[in-house]
């Protein structure tokens, strides 16, 4: 899953370093390096940071400090090790 884009997945924060982001839970709208931008149910945007916080996304448990990555470099890790020949 991590190879994966995570725009328009369901977030749950599990865990984190800020325990006001705990319990968290909306539609993932954006995505950078260091932050999902999620919609919540209320209809509010929040910022979340990867690094300190555990996530659910779509039912899988993921830490954040493993996904610190551009998408664009997560896809190319994982591509490059798949279609090596």
């Amino acid at each position: 899953m991590v190879n994966k884009p995570f725009i328009g997945k369901p977030l749950n924060v599990h865990a984190s370093t800020n325990n006001s982001l705990v319990g968290l839970s909306g539609v993932i709208v954006d995505e950078t390096k260091q932050s999902f931008r999620i919609q919540t149910d209320s209809g509010e945007e929040k910022i979340i940071l990867k690094k300190g916080s555990d996530f659910f996304i779509e039912n899988t448990f993921i830490p954040g400090n493993e996904i610190t990555k551009r998408l664009e470099d997560r896809l190319k890790i994982r591509s490059s090790k798949r279609w090596k020949i």
